[in-house]
């Protein structure tokens, strides 16, 4: 039991640590122009994700999509008519959230075995 205890610290200690280096290294990256070539495609996929949020949460609530597009600078624009705008403004942020969580998900259903 007590060895369990101290593997599972161990564990979340781990964890921690690997979650702060990869926020740094996030953050270095992303703002550091010298990287913004390698992170370009990146930049244009979370902002192609956001404005997919905008989109399905506006056919989701009986509007449609007029317009869909993302800039070469890295911004973009989902243009919907009908539907719920209380609903679809937050979409955006909520769907790449959603997405990340999706993702973070499928990760960690992978078993390691030793």
């Amino acid at each position: 039991m007590i060895l369990a205890e101290s593997q599972s610290k161990r564990f979340r200690r781990r964890a921690l640590l690997t979650a702060l280096v990869a926020l740094a290294v996030v953050y270095v990256l992303w703002n550091v122009q010298a990287f913004d070539p390698l992170l370009y495609p990146i930049r244009l996929f979370v902002t192609y994700v956001h404005e997919a949020g905008h989109s399905l949460m506006a056919l989701l609530t009986g509007g449609r999509v007029v317009g869909f597009v993302v800039h070469p600078d890295g911004s973009g624009l989902a243009t919907t008519a009908g539907g719920s705008r209380a609903l679809i403004l937050p979409a955006g942020y909520l769907g790449a959230a959603l997405f990340g969580a999706v993702l973070f998900y499928l990760v960690n259903r992978v078993r390691y075995t030793r």
